[in-house]
C-alpha cells in the first residue's frame, strides 16, 4: 500500500492481483479467496488504486502459472517487477506447504529481487534481496520483489555459506574462569589472542 509517496511493508492478495491485466486472471485462479474477479475489476478502475509507481511499468509477462501460483512480472525500460501469489488453501493442502521456484533468467537478465511488500506472514523480510533462482514461498503469501540485474558473483556472495568455512565455537573447551569445571565465556575472552592466532 502507498503511504506518504512510498510503499508500506504489507500489502493485501487482492491488491497484488490488480496489477496483474484483468483479462490474465481467470475465475479458477480465485477459487480459494474470498472476492472474485468482478470485485478486482471494481478495485482496478479505482482512482485511489495502491501501487500506482508499479502500474506505471505498462508492459507485463507471465512468470510461472500453475495450480498453486500466480505470478507474473511488471516492467519498461528502467525498472522491473516480480509479483507472486500463492493460490493455494491450507484446507485442501496435504503436502509440505512450502514450495520453492526458480525465476532467474524469466525476464532478461534479472536475478536478484528486493522484497517491497508482502503478505503479514512472510518468509522473507523487507528489503531483502534474494536470488531468484530459488524463492520459497508458503500458502496465502504473496509477495512484491523489485528485480536487478546485478553481476553474477553478488548471487554467489547470498551463498557465502555453501563455500566459505564455518567455525563453532565450544566455551566448554577454553578456560574455566569461575572455576566451576567448565570453560564459560569469559574463560574464552581471556583466552581471545589464542583464538585469533587460529
Amino acid at each position: 500500500m502507498e503511504i506518504n509517496g512510498e510503499l508500506s511493508y504489507y500489502i493485501t492478495i487482492d491488491e497484488l492481483f490488480v496489477l496483474a491485466p484483468i483479462s490474465m486472471i481467470k475465475e479458477n485462479d480465485l477459487l480459494n479467496f474470498s472476492f472474485d474477479l468482478n470485485y478486482l475489476k471494481n478495485l482496478s478502475k479505482n482512482q485511489n488504486i495502491k501501487l500506482n509507481q508499479i502500474k506505471e511499468c505498462n508492459s507485463f509477462k507471465e512468470a510461472i502459472m500453475n495450480e498453486n501460483i500466480f505470478s507474473f512480472f511488471r516492467y519498461n525500460d528502467n525498472q522491473a517487477y516480480l509479483i507472486i501469489i500463492d493460490k493455494r488453501s491450507s484446507h485442501l493442502l496435504t503436502s509440505k506447504s512450502f514450495i520453492r521456484y526458480t525465476f532467474s533468467g524469466l525476464l532478461e537478465n534479472y536475478d536478484v529481487g528486493q522484497l517491497i511488500c508482502s503478505t503479514e506472514k512472510s518468509f522473507y523480510n523487507k528489503e531483502e534481496k534474494v536470488d531468484l533462482s530459488f524463492i520459497q514461498i508458503d500458502i496465502n503469501e504473496a509477495y512484491l520483489f523489485k528485480l536487478f540485474d546485478l553481476p553474477s558473483n553478488y548471487i554467489d556472495s547470498l551463498h557465502w555459506w555453501k563455500k566459505g568455512p564455518i567455525y563453532q565455537i565450544i566455551p566448554s573447551s577454553f578456560q574455566d574462569s569461575n572455576n566451576d569445571g567448565f570453560g564459560d565465556l569469559n574463560g574464552l575472552k581471556q583466552r581471545l589472542d589464542y583464538i585469533q592466532q587460529l
